[in-house]
């Protein structure tokens, strides 16, 4: 995966190979319900269904419509500014999983259905500890494939943006506009993700979408693909580029070389498909009871 542009990218381009982790053997798989690690939230969580929180339908603002300095100079690559021009889209009621899927729920995918599990796990066992970590080391396909196993699907780009911004229009973060801090996202570490749900939720309830690990999302990814959204069609539950080289990924991850401009809800970066990073993992969404699905529209 290429985020050339930005030193701080190394939080994303770190590759697999470059993981030194020595794991242990797991004492077990069984990983507690998503809700239970919430906490410590202030935010009142009203599921749609267990696990899960609507993001109720309508319009909003996608993009950058905030300055970011580097930006200004003349040597700041264009394709950097991929998040631009800004443009309303209108997104249909869908669910939502309230947190990234947890190596204790992968584990339960991989038992029942004997796919492949992270490479870095010992004998097909997350370490002791970890059931409730955000799941990493996983490509794309094994994302689709998690979320298909659970009758679900990864969120369109435009939905994980619709679902970070929960409500708080043209604000950089989650949470608005303050500079992230460690009650509000796991970031800037050196030791790898933290158990989710550990920090403030966004407005709709959600946890972890600014840090912990970047985000698998539907969509194929172009550097232009903002600038030709022109027709009135676009408008409507826009679901990406019809092909494409790379899949999006989103919200920004744990390691300490990333800057506080990948937490923000605008920013777009991209990986090969196959690609698998202890910086990367997923979280799946669904389609709402009568909502016409946005993969076959």
């Amino acid at each position: 995966m290429v985020r050339f542009a930005l030193f701080a990218a190394l939080a994303l381009l770190w590759g697999p190979g470059a993981w030194a982790a020595d794991p242990k053997e797991a004492a077990s798989q069984n990983a507690k319900p998503q809700a239970a690690a919430a906490e410590s939230s202030e935010t009142p969580v009203k599921y749609a269904e267990p696990g899960m929180i609507e993001v109720p339908g309508g319009d909003y603002v996608r993009g950058r419509s905030y300055d970011w300095p580097d930006m200004r100079f003349k040597w700041y690559p264009n394709p950097a500014k991929d998040d631009t021009p800004i443009g309303p889209v209108v997104i249909p009621t869908f669910h939502m999983d309230e947190a990234e899927v947890t190596n204790g729920k992968y584990a339960e995918f991989v038992s029942q259905t004997g796919h492949r599990p992270p490479f870095h796990w010992i004998a097909g066992k997350f370490n002791e500890g970890e059931a409730e970590q955000p799941v990493a080391n996983v490509s794309w396909d094994d994302a689709v494939a998690y979320c298909a196993w659970q009758g679900k699907r990864l969120p369109t780009e435009a939905e994980w943006e619709k679902a970070c911004r929960g409500g708080l229009e043209q604000k950089k973060y989650p949470w608005g506009d303050a500079e992230p801090t460690e009650d509000l996202a796991h970031y800037g570490k050196t030791e790898g993700p933290t158990a989710v749900c550990g920090k403030k939720r966004n407005e709709l309830g959600l946890c972890d979408m600014a840090g912990n690990v970047w985000e698998w999302v539907q969509d194929y990814y172009s550097t232009t693909y903002y600038a030709d959204f022109t027709a009135p069609e676009d408008v409507e539950n826009p679901r990406g580029p019809k092909e494409g080289l790379y899949r999006v990924l989103r919200g920004g991850g744990w390691f300490a070389g990333q800057s506080e401009l990948f937490m923000t809800c605008s920013y777009r970066s991209w990986a090969l498909p196959a690609e698998r990073s202890p910086t990367m993992g997923f979280r799946c969404a669904k389609d709402a009871p009568g909502v016409m699905p946005a993969a076959s529209k």
